[in-house]
């Protein structure tokens, strides 16, 4: 019985020994665990402050000849050879965003055909899709119906009298051709335009629908382009382009998709 209690009592003295050891209770004899914590690491830093983050620019800048003086000057690790830099300097280019862009309205075949031949001769490969999307109604101010050719030559030149910009249009229905004087989104719109052109001395004008709401409109997607193959679409001229516009993508849209 006698040896049980000592057995006892040796253990619970072995564990209070070791708590205080953990504790560091025992520090002041020497006795204490290992710290693995600040600021016992940064003391096992080698040479931290020769440590220089440098950007693909300043890391080309760095590896220019140097004279000896200046060398002698630089205190740090040794510097990126020009192959490094370059790498560092293909990978920084190969991380650039990627770029999503839209061409469009194309109203029609030919004018998706001449978008289409554009981007062909800009992009090394095929990487664009066709998207189908209703288009709202479309107002224009329109002078018309033009009948005859005499009619039409009237028409014109009273528009050129004006100093007014005009382009030949056909009404639904292929029964009215005339002129547009400009094409807006709301009939309201169409007719505050009118309101100015009766101003200016306009006669015989209406605001006329040139396009009926939920009509569909063809636009050209292209996804994940590149630093030079995005500057290549930007820089193409609407002229090229079926009249359309080149623009970012529109996100969360709902459309159908055509693959071509």
């Amino acid at each position: 019985m006698r040896l049980l209690r000592w057995f006892v009592l040796a253990a619970l003295l072995a564990n209070l020994g070791y708590a205080a050891w953990g504790a560091g209770l025992l520090a002041v004899f020497g006795l204490a665990p290992a710290s693995e914590r600040d600021p016992g690491r940064l003391e096992q830093q080698v040479r931290p402050g020769a440590l220089r983050v440098l950007t693909p620019q300043a890391a080309a800048a760095a590896i220019a000849p140097v004279s000896p003086s200046a060398s002698a000057a630089i205190v740090g690790p040794p510097l990126p050879s020009p192959a490094a830099a370059s790498a560092v300097e293909g990978t920084a280019g190969a991380s650039a965003p990627l770029a999503c862009l839209e061409i469009g309205p194309l109203d029609n075949a030919a004018a998706v055909d001449a978008a289409e031949r554009a981007l062909a001769a800009v992009l090394a490969e095929r990487s664009w899709v066709r998207e189908q999307r209703p288009a709202g109604a479309q107002y224009v101010v329109f002078v018309g119906p033009v009948l005859s050719r005499d009619a039409a030559r009237q028409r014109r030149d009273e528009l050129l009298r004006l100093k007014m910009s005009f382009e030949a249009v056909e009404l639904p229905g292929g029964e009215q051709g005339g002129y547009s004087l400009g094409k807006h989104d709301s009939e309201a719109a169409a007719q505050g335009a009118l309101d100015g052109f009766r101003e200016r001395g306009l006669r015989n004008a209406r605001v006329a629908l040139l396009r009926e709401s939920g009509a569909l409109r063809t636009w050209l997607r292209l996804d994940n382009l590149r630093g030079a193959a995005a500057e290549a679409v930007r820089a193409l001229p609407a002229d090229k382009l079926g009249g359309a516009l080149t623009s970012a993508c529109l996100l969360g849209s709902v459309m159908s998709v055509t693959p071509r």
